[in-house]
């Protein structure tokens, strides 16, 4: 029976045809079948060849199971191109795994070998698959064609129209295809990112594979470069900028007497008060101290210049100005220090002299929650008109101050006393 590409397309959405018990071919093509009864053929028990192109089986949920198909053991040539299938199911085909001999699946949108179907089918002579969206196969897929556990001996696969794509990744299916005797139309496979046919690249396959081996392994040097540049990096910026990382690495060093009494930690916009009146009554009074442009090394990393400054000196003095808080070492040196202060015997050693007034909020965690225990010192405000009361509060201040400091220092304990400090 040959009804295809009637004039007026004929429906087979939910209909079923009967009567046709001794009909052997069935040509239906241009049918539109998106939805097709489930048991449309079922009275044709000894249908052998059925041919429906462009019936838009693909639409149908009903073709990816083994309802529509169900019943008919002695079809063997099965022709559905053109219809939009995406893939085949393994249930779809599965009553014919004795009968199919032929199965077309040409101008599809297929993009993967439908190895589950041809696993059922015994006795496949034919698969043809060009013009579908099927790029490469893979290992398994080409090893089971190769392979094919088929009666016939001469099975062959068709896959000529495909859009191949013949690039170091594809490097065994190219393989395959030269040694292959299964694809039917060697000559017509195209490469598509090179618009070259196949068998022509083949004839200087063995170049290609070279220029693929070369290929990889500079990408495969590049890519482990970039690892290690990049692991290096951020390595480097944790130890760098992690306090706990390198408080847990560094070796507590351990000092009967310290090189210094203090060690100071300020910013370069609070120089002129460091220079003077600071320095100049630390050295007044004995007192002495590390600084950043006084005892470190230059050749040494910041961090280690801070941390060994910090482990050189009985105590961190932190001089605090509204720009203090924007450098990332005077941050890092106020985070080394709040992690020292939980050493035994160490529990004094930091002092804060706020140049401005600072809000408890903008400092670091650790220095918040020992706020009580630091209780930083205020230097009177330069603005302060009443002189006499200016010239007070500063020499109570430096009495405060020398307290704090003989309070966490041996050396200066025993050497000083209260009436030495105005």
């Amino acid at each position: 029976m040959d009804i295809r590409y009637q004039i007026a397309a004929l429906p087979c959405d939910g209909r079923r045809i009967e009567g046709l018990i001794h009909l052997t071919e069935f040509d239906m093509s241009g049918m539109d079948c998106s939805f097709p009864h489930p048991k449309m053929f079922t009275n044709m028990l000894n249908l052998t060849k059925l041919t429906a192109r462009g019936c838009n089986l693909g639409n149908s949920r009903r073709f990816y199971t083994n309802a529509l198909f169900k019943g008919l053991n002695h079809l063997s040539n099965i022709d559905i191109s053109s219809n939009k299938i995406i893939q085949l199911n393994s249930s779809t085909f599965a009553d014919q795994s004795d009968s199919l001999k032929m199965l077309l699946l040409d101008s599809n949108l297929i993009e993967n070998c439908p190895i589950q179907s041809l696993e059922q089918l015994k006795v496949l002579e034919l698969l043809d698959i060009r013009n579908n969206l099927i790029a490469s196969l893979t290992y398994s897929e080409f090893t089971l064609l190769e392979n094919y556990p088929s009666a016939s001996e001469n099975f062959k696969v068709k896959l000529a129209g495909n859009p191949f794509v013949c690039d170091c990744s594809s490097m065994d299916f190219l393989s395959w295809i030269s040694t292959t005797q299964v694809i039917y139309d060697k000559d017509d496979l195209v490469c598509i990112n090179n618009n070259m046919k196949v068998v022509e690249l083949l004839k200087t396959f063995q170049d290609f594979r070279i220029d693929c081996t070369s290929q990889f392994w500079l990408i495969f040097a590049v890519s482990l470069a970039v690892i290690f540049l990049v692991l290096g990096i951020v390595f480097r910026l944790a130890w760098r900028y992690s306090v706990n990382l390198r408080f847990w690495c560094r070796h507590q060093v351990e000092h009967e007497t310290f090189p210094y009494d203090i060690f100071i930690s300020y910013c370069r916009e609070d120089c002129k008060w460091i220079r003077k009146p600071f320095t100049t009554w630390l050295e007044q009074h004995n007192i002495r101290y590390s600084a950043e442009d006084k005892t470190f090394d230059t050749g040494l990393d910041m961090c280690d210049n801070i941390m060994g400054a910090i482990d050189d000196s009985y105590q961190t003095v932190f001089v605090v100005s509204c720009k203090f808080l924007e450098y990332e070492w005077q941050t890092f040196a106020m985070k080394v220090a709040s992690r020292y202060s939980f050493r035994k015997g160490r529990e004094r050693m930091n002092i804060i002299i706020l140049l401005d007034d600072m809000k408890r909020s903008e400092f670091p965690k650790l220095i918040r929650e020992n706020w009580d225990i630091i209780r930083p010192l205020q230097w009177p405000d330069e603005h302060n008109t009443d002189k006499t009361r200016l010239c007070t509060a500063r020499k109570l201040f430096w009495v405060k101050l020398l307290k704090r400091i003989r309070k966490g220092n041996k050396r200066l304990a025993s050497s000083l006393n209260s009436e030495s400090t105005v």
